[in-house]
């Protein structure tokens, strides 16, 4: 019998819950840190302002992803674009050149996004990876794709210290390069790295490529540290 975790595939009910208790708290305080009151004020009414709106209405829809799929990737970004046009319209030159808006929207969505990695991917003790045998390793990394929804795995190798994968599609990569917001796509991918530089002292992750920054497979190798 395996310890390992064997999470079920994310619902768009369990994403809601996340927002509300995690995401959003997160997000202000992000935003807090970097922001005068009155212009923290003002993004948020702006994001209110286009809250009846969805920004993401006309994009296609792909049939290599399941509806399901589709629906949750796109539950995740549509908090990002709404962002993004809302310190648009109030943060402006001199005082916020968008270089430095794209680095408070970075923060936010990595901040958020390593959250979401720390509550809603579960990672197993290094105990109970070692004591797995290969078939139960196997079977944990085939239900983390369940909440690596955004992403379409290729396994890469299973050892006793070490697992990886790589990403051949990215949903979020193609809806970002669709709304001509590629800058969003690589602000996604920062938030794994955030989460385990920052969260974790059992895996190091190393990444040389994303689908975001060099539009080839992302080479994802976690290893357990010594």
């Amino acid at each position: 019998m395996s310890d390992l975790p064997t999470p079920r595939p994310a619902t768009l009910a369990e994403l809601r819950r996340f927002d509300l208790s995690h995401g959003l708290p997160a997000a202000l305080r992000a935003l807090r840190a970097q922001l005068q009151p009155a212009e923290l004020g003002k993004v948020l009414l702006a994001m209110a302002a286009g809250g009846w709106r969805d920004p993401l209405r006309g994009l296609s829809r792909s049939p290599r992803w399941p509806s399901h799929v589709e629906a949750l990737v796109r539950h995740q970004l549509r908090a990002a674009v709404r962002l993004d046009d809302a310190t648009q319209r109030v943060l402006r030159a001199p005082a916020w050149p968008d270089s430095r808006r794209q680095a408070l929207l970075l923060e936010v969505i990595a901040t958020t996004g390593s959250r979401f990695i720390e509550h809603n991917v579960p990672f197993p003790t290094r105990e109970a990876w070692s004591a797995a045998s290969q078939v139960s390793r196997q079977g944990f990394i085939k239900a983390r794709r369940g909440r690596l929804f955004n992403a379409q795995l290729e396994p890469a190798g299973v050892t006793e210290r070490s697992v990886g994968f790589d990403v051949s599609a990215c949903r979020f990569v193609e809806l970002c390069h669709e709304l001509g917001r590629p800058h969003l796509a690589a602000m996604f991918c920062e938030a794994d790295s955030r989460y385990f530089a920052q969260h974790t002292e059992l895996i190091e992750l190393r990444r040389t490529r994303t689908q975001a920054r060099d539009a080839t497979p992302c080479d994802f190798r976690f290893t357990l540290r010594a």
